[in-house]
């Protein structure tokens, strides 16, 4: 039996033995099998979390960089060499003598430590401790870190204090250098989790968010920009609108890059079923008419076909969305971020308004107990919006033994209504129902409200 020693420390080894002798002793080694074996589950899971390459520390410790994450990249650093771009540490924008940016850290569970991001709070944010603000998450490119691109604070607070943009505020995240905002298959780096189940938790209990989607967007640029992408159309519940810059890349050019390599173990196939391609593919039918989507890339770029084929894509799968090339830049962030940066965040801003203004809530009615597992959330149809229809709709739903959706009728509501949400309830996924404690095909009633204005 593997007990796991080899990875627990001198301590723990002496207590292991001390309980195997105890559990021998009194008769209950088997029971004591059990436990050791759960914490050599333990202990191996705990493998996973890794520290930052010795050099990496150093270089940090002279650039200012901290706290310290591990990156895909770091078997590169030359410590007595110019240290890397994703080490650097650039001065807070600074507004009337005062930093209009902040550095936050929060504690993250997937890598068992701590992970810094900056924040721009937009002016007022002290004034009313009873507003709530919508958030923009800035994901940066390739080899660079969240401190990359705080310049963009500035083009914010101006708009802001010039009325030109409503308050908001942004967010830059950590993407551990060249993670492309995946999960390692090996689980060393998972930047996802990270931002999807950790920073994202941290800021809207941290600070006065907005806390439904319609008040959370991403944007991003280069590798950033496919990361935004890529989890906008992943977690189209989460997210209100995405921008991205410069984001569309072939796959086989990128899937074979060392630290792409490293965060897919390799496989082609892995990292060509996460591209921002692949998932709207897959899930278009929960992103159309619900996901605000732009895409900007220079028309110099090396890679604006693969941002003109993503174009064609979008329109093939009936996604509404804003599609532009800026001229005459090329892969370039600082430029394109000056002409068109304040735009991006207007789009966000105007998104979620016209997501506010429309109201969907649904009461499932049962006298039999049963829980929804999956939920493709219900939408305002277009056509009905733009005829400003209103109102409540009845559903009847006959659900098979594995809570599976049978069939559904609709029994009362405007059809333009009821039609198209007919088919998004067919597509829920129900605990299995039980009548008298044995499963049971049941039928339920489920009624939607709609409403426009806020």
């Amino acid at each position: 039996m593997n007990l796991g020693i080899s990875v627990v420390s001198p301590l723990s080894l002496f207590l292991l033995m001390a309980i195997q002798s105890t559990c021998v002793k009194y008769g209950v080694w088997r029971f004591c099998c059990l436990l050791l074996t759960g914490y050599s589950l333990l202990a191996a899971g705990q493998m996973q979390h890794i520290q930052p390459d010795p050099d990496v520390v150093e270089v940090a410790k002279r650039t200012g960089y901290a706290p310290v994450v591990p990156f895909p990249a770091e078997d590169t650093v030359d410590p007595n060499g110019k240290p890397p771009s994703w080490l650097e540490v650039r001065p807070f924008p600074v507004v009337d003598g005062k930093p209009i940016v902040n550095r936050g850290v929060f504690r993250s569970q997937a890598l068992g430590m701590d992970v810094g991001y900056n924040i721009f709070l937009p002016p007022g944010y002290e004034a009313d401790a009873s507003a709530r603000f919508p958030v923009v998450y800035w994901l940066h490119g390739r080899n660079d870190n969240e401190y990359t691109s705080i310049s963009q604070a500035v083009f914010a607070h101006e708009a802001i204090v010039n009325r030109r943009l409503a308050p908001l505020i942004i967010v830059f995240a950590s993407g551990l250098g060249q993670s492309f905002y995946l999960d390692s298959t090996d689980g060393r780096y998972p930047a996802e989790t990270l931002f999807i189940k950790e920073l994202i938790p941290h800021i809207d209990g941290k600070f006065r968010t907005i806390l439904t989607r319609s008040g959370r967007h991403i944007a991003g640029m280069s590798m950033g920009g496919f990361g935004c992408l890529r989890l906008a159309f992943k977690y189209p519940e989460l997210f209100c609108s995405v921008v991205s810059y410069a984001g569309l890349f072939p796959p086989e050019r990128v899937a074979s890059e060392p630290n792409v390599a490293k965060m897919t173990g390799g496989n082609f196939e892995a990292f060509t079923a996460q591209t921002p391609q692949a998932v709207l593919e897959k899930n278009a039918d929960q992103i159309r008419d619900r996901l605000a989507v732009r895409v900007i890339c220079g028309s110099q770029d090396r890679f604006v076909s693969s941002a003109r084929a993503f174009n064609l894509l979008l329109a093939q799968l009936q996604i509404d969305h804003d599609y532009e090339e800026l001229s005459p830049f090329g892969h370039d962030i600082v430029g394109m971020f000056e002409r068109a940066g304040v735009e991006g965040l207007q789009f966000a801003v105007k998104a979620g308004a016209a997501a506010r203004r429309q109201s969907v809530t649904f009461d499932i009615n049962t006298t039999v107990p049963v829980g929804v597992q999956r939920i493709i959330e219900p939408v305002y149809p277009e056509s009905a919006k733009q005829a400003k229809v209103e109102g409540r709709i009845n559903l009847e739903v006959r659900l098979a033994e594995d809570g599976s959706v049978k069939e559904v009728r609709a029994l009362s509501g405007d059809p333009r209504l009821a039609g198209p949400t007919a088919e998004i309830v067919r597509r829920w996924r129900f605990d299995r129902p039980k009548v008298d404690g044995n499963p049971s095909e049941i039928i339920i009633g489920v009624e939607v409200k709609f409403r426009l204005g806020e």
